[in-house]
């Protein structure tokens, strides 16, 4: 463990209040978690608590508080693998333009490592209050029952749903309140009943189960959903337009790894794919104009930059194939391969 500036090391609690101004935000008993569970990213922390203190307490909302989260949550999950001797952060400066980590692996290979987060869209964040909303004031009402709602896939949705669902909150949870009677009745121990909500056929099921199991509560418990509605198809437009943002912090004459984090459901491994295969025709295809506005000369500047990059890590909500948590795809084109011990560790980082 390092030492500190001022010559010894800080307690737990002595790092959480130099670091965190607001001490109620969620991120605190996360961070607090890790600082507890890990003593090398506890010596990482109190070397960095200067650039991470400006970092979470200049953060303007909650969006970019997350951003820092799952950007530290990377230096946490690097440090759980004995391989990777070292975590540097920001080793080059603060510019924008250079790579978030640079690690020194046990068997002296170093590689820089980028993180972007994909944000959930509007759509989803107005949702999901609805759903809190929903789900607060339905804990009250009394029964065995575990309530889940269900939007999309098969079903006939609109995207201006969650405007609808807010105006008629107070019918929805009046039909939720008058179902759960029969529902007890009808659903035997472990079974489980679809309800279709009056108003949006179609487009909100309810679902309520029964557990087998004696709840540890008398009230109504919610156990979340499907929401596939929230995919638009062309999400993978944000997992390019992370790729083309990110290129530039690649350094050259090293291997480089873009980790793209994301808590939304609607961003998926396929998503990466298609992202990379549509910047590849759209280079083939010599569109100039495209790469100017991504900040690049056009298409020649641009496979310059792709070249730098050595691969890419997904770490997403759907994620978790085999034994491997996260997706990493290898840029068969890059100067500089991500050797297979490393990719190992990467796809099973978690």
């Amino acid at each position: 463990m390092q030492k500190s500036v001022e010559g010894h090391y800080m307690k737990a609690n002595e790092l959480l209040e130099y670091i965190f101004e607001d001490r109620s935000h969620i991120f605190v008993f996360v961070f607090a978690h890790w600082i507890k569970s890990s003593d090398r990213f506890k010596a990482f922390a109190e070397s960095y608590r200067n650039k991470i203190r400006k970092k979470v307490n200049e953060a303007e909302n909650d969006e970019v508080i997350t951003d820092v989260r799952f950007e530290l949550e990377m230096a946490y999950l690097m440090f759980q693998n004995n391989g990777l001797l070292k975590v540097e952060y920001e080793k080059c400066g603060t510019e924008e333009r250079n790579p978030d980590f640079t690690v020194t692996c046990e068997t002296g290979v170093i590689f820089n490592l980028e993180v972007k987060r994909i944000r959930k869209t509007k759509l989803e964040t107005r949702f999901e209050a609805w759903k809190k909303d929903v789900e607060k004031q339905i804990s009250d009402v009394p029964s065995t029952l575990a309530l889940s709602m269900h939007i999309g896939g098969d079903l006939d949705t609109s995207l201006d749903l969650p405007d609808r669902l807010k105006d008629k909150t107070s019918d929805i949870i009046n039909y939720i309140v008058n179902t759960i009677p029969a529902a007890e009745k009808e659903i035997p121990v472990d079974g489980k009943e679809r309800y279709p909500v009056p108003g949006f056929e179609g487009e909100l099921e309810l679902e309520f189960r029964k557990p087998p199991k004696k709840p540890t509560s008398d009230h109504t418990s919610y156990y979340g959903g499907s929401f596939p509605i929230f995919n638009t198809q062309l999400e993978y437009r944000k997992f390019g337009d992370a790729i083309c943002e990110s290129l530039g912090q690649m350094r050259p004459g090293m291997i480089n790894v873009l980790t793209i984090s994301t808590d939304s459901s609607t961003h998926d491994d396929f998503d990466l794919g298609k992202a990379i295969e549509s910047l590849n025709e759209l280079a083939a295809q010599g569109n100039d104009d495209f790469f100017i506005k991504k900040d690049f000369e056009g298409v020649d500047d641009f496979l310059e930059h792709f070249k730098r990059l050595s691969g890419v890590l997904f770490r997403g909500t759907w994620v978790g194939i085999a034994n491997d948590s996260n997706i990493l795809w290898c840029n068969e084109e890059a100067d500089h391969q991500i050797p297979e011990d490393i990719g190992k560790i990467l796809r099973r980082m978690n």
